[in-house]
């Protein structure tokens, strides 16, 4: 179902487009457009035919059929450049910053201003400048990328692509590391684009997001257009059940564990960053959430349980057993597994099979004589391939063809095999959609009734209401709230996430 087009200038139009991969016919027939001024926001499952279609707006991709339009004339580009130069910018949630160059240096990478035969590199850092200013980014230009924390990284990507001043500008999953007060930064900016008659796509799985900017929203699903309404139309019970056809009040899984006296987990550490002692116990039966404010100390106190962070001493117990863990090796033989906040560069292998991924954490059971049970390491994958229904063509399939929330379940896939006692998950939903993330929600409260401890951190305040029987809120390096049941609420976690109460109760019971 389409609406009539406003009385806008439509910039972009494609007509018919298809684009197939192997065994996957990734867009089907769909005809998109937009118009001069417009925010168009572009929602779906993953898989849905989002990312492809922006591709080949973006000359990634070339479509096996159908046309595009840009001002009327049609464009068939060869690859980024031709696009670029056709006034199409695009914003991906992957940065491709150069880390050791400076943000001038990244802002301009490619397309360096030239005085003769050299680089201009005092225009550079002008020009670098000016373009901060214009997105209110307080920013030195002859700073390193490397240590900016990723909310500003993102805009170093964004002022990398209002260089070139596009008409059209695609922000691919530009939110998903940005805290509230970042996100109103980012919006303040586009808001911006759209008072200068840019066209705007914003696709993103946060939902309230896409409602609170867009003007009008687009959904697709298995690679076809489903409808597109002014925003007016929706709201997220109706997007939810447009993009995966069930209501927003059914995605959560009813809290039916009996959560017993029984401590299966306990950690009792002093944080390296806070110098605060931090004691936490976790109960057989139950999900435990960590909240509060991002920032303060769940990450380092999370990757401590793993090996990974730098704490002062620490002390961890699995069923009343002491146990040593000084490296992700001791904690995954101790039956400890960590899915991190970064997939892409911390929880999947991009560049090898999704095989190899799902067996890369348990390969030594499968090996004997230095050679690998083959046939062994396929049944593995395949009972995780099932259990998690997982989308691909093959076994061979390399991992960066897949999409951001099957490359999610590639890296639950992995540490499910290893069979583990304790599960530590950083932003487990994190770019995925609606029904990936039903289907996590759902792992998560069937781990704990098999008596797997999971720990859940999240910045989405719904998640740990909806998933969790106990959240403990963290603030300024310790914890501040212990709550429970009908205590879980967004008003008591925002209020105990800016408390300076310390609370130490050896249970927390």
């Amino acid at each position: 179902m389409v609406v009539g087009r406003s009385t806008k200038e439509v910039t972009l139009k494609m007509e018919g487009i298809v684009k197939s991969f192997p065994g996957t016919l990734a867009v089907d027939h769909v005809d998109f457009a937009c118009s001069r001024g417009e925010i168009h926001g572009l929602v779906g499952e993953n898989g849905a035919g989002k990312s492809t279609l922006m591709k080949i707006l973006g000359g990634i991709h070339q479509q096996d059929k159908g046309k595009l339009f840009i001002h009327h004339q049609e464009k068939n580009f060869r690859d980024y450049s031709d696009a670029r130069k056709s006034g199409v910018g695009i914003v991906y949630q992957e940065l491709s910053l150069f880390p050791d160059l400076s943000v001038a240096e990244n802002i301009f990478m490619g397309i360096w201003p030239r005085k003769g035969r050299f680089i201009d590199w005092d225009e550079i850092k002008v020009r670098g400048k000016e373009i901060l200013n214009e997105i209110n980014v307080p920013l030195d230009p002859e700073e390193l990328v490397e240590g900016l924390p990723v909310a500003l990284k993102q805009m170093v990507e964004i002022a990398k692509v209002l260089t070139q001043n596009p008409e059209i500008i695609v922000f691919d999953e530009p939110t998903a590391a940005l805290s509230k007060d970042e996100v109103s930064r980012l919006f303040r900016i586009i808001y911006q684009l759209k008072e200068k008659n840019k066209t705007i796509i914003f696709i993103s799985h946060r939902l309230k997001e896409v409602l609170d900017i867009s003007d009008i929203i687009t959904i697709m699903k298995d690679g076809k257009i489903v409808m597109t309404q002014p925003k007016e139309y929706f709201n997220e019970d109706k997007l939810i059940s447009a993009m995966v056809g069930r209501e927003f009040s059914k995605i959560f899984p009813p809290k039916e564990n009996r959560v017993s006296k029984e401590i299966i987990f306990s950690f009792d550490g002093i944080l390296e960053k806070f110098k605060k002692r931090v004691k936490l116990s976790l109960f057989k039966g139950e999900v435990l959430g960590i909240g509060g404010l991002q920032g303060q100390g769940q990450i380092e106190l999370l990757q401590s349980i793993f090996g990974l962070g730098e704490s002062i001493e620490q002390k961890i117990w699995i069923s009343d057993q002491e146990i040593k863990v000084r490296n992700p090796s001791q904690a995954a033989q101790s039956g400890i597994s960590l899915v991190p906040e970064d997939r892409n560069g911390e929880g999947v292998f991009l560049i090898l099979s999704i095989l190899q991924n799902i067996t890369a954490a348990t390969i030594d059971r499968r090996t004997r004589f230095n050679l690998i049970d083959k046939q062994k390491e396929k049944e593995e994958a395949k009972e995780m391939r099932n259990k998690l229904a997982i989308k691909m063509t093959g076994y061979h399939q390399i991992a960066r063809s897949l999409s951001g929330g099957n490359l999610q379940k590639i890296v639950l896939a992995k540490w499910l095999l290893s069979n583990p006692k304790v599960m530590v998950m950083l932003e487990p939903t994190k770019g995925v959609d609606v029904g990936t993330k039903q289907q996590i929600y759902a792992l998560v409260r069937n781990l704990s009734k098999e008596g797997v401890a999971v720990i859940v951190y999240t910045s989405e305040m719904i998640e740990l209401i909806g998933i969790c029987d106990r959240v403990l809120v963290m603030h300024q390096g310790f914890l501040t709230a212990n709550l429970q049941g009908k205590d879980i609420t967004e008003e008591k976690i925002m209020k105990a996430s800016v408390s300076n109460e310390n609370i130490l109760v050896k249970d927390q019971r």
